[in-house]
Parts: C-alpha cells; structure tokens; sequence
C-alpha cells in the first residue's frame, strides 16, 4: 500500500474528518493511489493530495474517489460540505448569525438569507457545476448568481432543484415549498400592480431577466438539436448511398 501517511494537519475540523475518511476508505478497499487513479479520471497525484487536509478538494474529486473504493458517496458529499461550511464560517465571521428556520419565514429578505445559509451549507458549489447538475436550462448559472446577489427570485421549480443540489433532504422539501409561497404572497401584496399598469420595475427586471436566461438556453438546445439532425441527415444520406452501390451492383448486366 505505499509509505505510511503524514498525519493530517489543519485548523479546520471538517476537513480533518473528510480526510481521515477518505484514507480510511482507500484503506478498506486496499487500493494504491495509481490503482485509484486508474479507476477513476484523476491523477494519482490529485487524489493523494485531497487526504492531506492542506486545502479542501473538489466535490467532483470526493466523489469519484468515493465511488472507486466502494464507499457511500452521500457520506463523502456531507463531509465535504460540512468542510466547506466550516471554512466559510471561519472566513466570514460578521455573517448573519441568526437566520429563521424556514416554517417561519414569511419575507423575502428573510428567504434570500435562508438560501444564502443553504448555499454556503451545501458547499457553496460553482453555479456552473450547479447548472451542469440541474440539467440544460433548469437553473441558469447567472439566475442563481442574482439570487445570491439579492437582485434576483427563483421560480418555485429552480428553487426546489436549488435545494436538492445543496443538499437538502428529500423530507424537508415541503417545508420548504410552504416557505417559498409564503414569501412570493408577501411579495405581491407589498408590490402590487401599478394602477393596473403592469408589474413594479423591481420585478419587470426579474421577468427580463429570467426570459433572457430562457431565451440562451432554448438557443442552445435549439443549436445542440441543429447539429444533431445534420449528424442524421449525413448518416441517412450515406446509407441511402450505400444502398443504392449494393443496389446498382447486384443487378448489373451480364456479359458472359
């Protein structure tokens, strides 16, 4: 199995913990780091270096190495996220200390702090890997960015899958369903219509904002579909060639 291990070294409790786990699991599985490597789409290098607790590794990277030695994944994706927590909170020492369990929540603004606490919970993992995960179009990364801004709502669907990434248990999802109602209804009664005249700007700017989100995406998939059914049509046309030579070529004349 290799040189025994320097023993892990850090002020971050989490991250210690996430890295006596994962040697732990490589352990029990008795896998050398280059037989990890092999098993998986990172280095040998990379994935010893994510036990070291010098700094916290990728969430891609504690999965895969997960997955390699057999190990549950949701475990090393708590670990993970408690890590990320633990450096956050010790990074940001002035952050909100106190945010409302979401069965009380009512205001936006209290919402929008929820969510920032679930984001930074979960791991505060790239919007672009949350997009990626969500699946194309589901929960646009500048969407999510807006929100974490406070310059921005989520749709009750993006919101639900915002939750689902950051970790929040399938039995807690009503709750917070509940939550997210109780603050879109607070919202419309203190921004009504104008004199019938159309939204406030304050949510015209949200509105634009989420079509444009809609409009990229629906672009991309339409570019995606585009290329996909030149693919076919190349294909179709070469098997129809193809037919037409082995056609051709069996009823030729005879010359004997």
């Amino acid at each position: 199995m290799g040189r025994q291990e320097k023993p892990v070294v850090t002020a971050n409790k989490a991250l210690s913990q996430l890295a006596v786990w994962l040697r732990h699991q490589r352990s029990t599985a008795e896998l050398s780091y280059s037989e990890l490597a092999a098993a998986t789409e990172y280095s040998a290098t990379t994935l010893q270096r994510a036990t070291t607790g010098e700094r916290i590794p990728r969430l891609q990277v504690v999965e895969s190495y997960a997955r390699a030695c057999g190990a549950d994944v949701v475990v090393g994706r708590d670990l993970w996220r408690d890590a990320r927590w633990m450096e956050h909170c010790n990074l940001s020492p002035t952050r909100r200390p106190h945010v409302p369990p979401p069965e009380l929540i009512t205001e936006p603004a209290d919402l929008l702090e929820a969510l920032r606490e679930v984001y930074y919970k979960g791991g505060a993992i790239p919007v672009a890997e949350m997009e990626r995960r969500a699946g194309l179009g589901r929960l646009p990364r500048s969407t999510v960015q807006r929100m974490l801004r406070g310059r921005a709502t989520l749709e009750l669907a993006q919101f639900m899958i915002f939750l689902e990434i950051c970790g929040i248990p399938e039995r807690e999802l009503p709750v917070w369903r509940q939550t997210w109602m109780r603050a879109w209804r607070y919202r419309a009664r203190e921004s009504p219509d104008e004199g019938g005249h159309g939204a406030s700007p304050a949510i015209s700017v949200e509105v634009t904002d989420l079509l444009s989100d809609r409009i990229r995406n629906l672009q991309a998939e339409l570019d995606m579909r585009r290329e996909e059914l030149v693919v076919q049509r190349r294909l179709h046309q070469q098997r129809l060639e193809q037919i037409a030579v082995e056609t051709l070529g069996g009823c030729g004349p005879s010359w004997g």
